[in-house]
C-alpha cells in the first residue's frame, strides 16, 4: 500500500506485490490495483506501471471505477495522480448518474 498526498487530500494505491527500481523510482506491478481518495473516486484495474516521480499510472488491464458523478470502464487506463486524471483507452464507458454532484 501507499499514500499520495493530493490536492484534495489523501489518496491510497493498494496492491498485493511489485517490483521497485529504487534507480527509476518506478513500480511495475503484477495482478490486481485498488485506488481510492478522499473525495469518493475509487477505480480498481490489474497490471500497472506507476512512475512515482511523475505519479503518473499505466494499466495493461482492464478499469473498472466510481467517481461522484457516475461509473467507468475501459480495457486500460493512463492515470496522473497528482492531477487526478484518467485518460480510458478501448471500449470506454461512462454511466452518469442524476444528482451525483453535490
Amino acid at each position: 500500500a501507499a499514500r499520495i498526498l493530493l490536492k484534495d487530500g489523501p489518496g491510497v494505491l493498494e496492491a498485493g506485490r511489485g517490483n521497485y527500481n529504487m534507480d527509476t523510482e518506478q513500480v511495475s506491478v503484477v495482478g490486481p490495483v485498488q485506488f481510492s481518495s478522499a473525495n469518493g473516486y475509487r477505480m480498481v484495474t490489474r497490471d500497472v506501471d506507476i512512475d512515482l516521480p511523475k505519479r503518473s499510472m499505466v494499466s495493461r488491464g482492464e478499469v473498472t471505477g466510481r467517481l461522484p458523478t457516475g461509473t467507468f470502464r475501459a480495457d486500460r487506463l493512463k492515470a496522473n495522480l497528482a492531477e487526478r486524471t484518467v485518460t480510458l483507452e478501448g471500449r470506454a464507458r461512462l454511466r452518469m448518474t442524476q444528482g451525483g454532484l453535490p
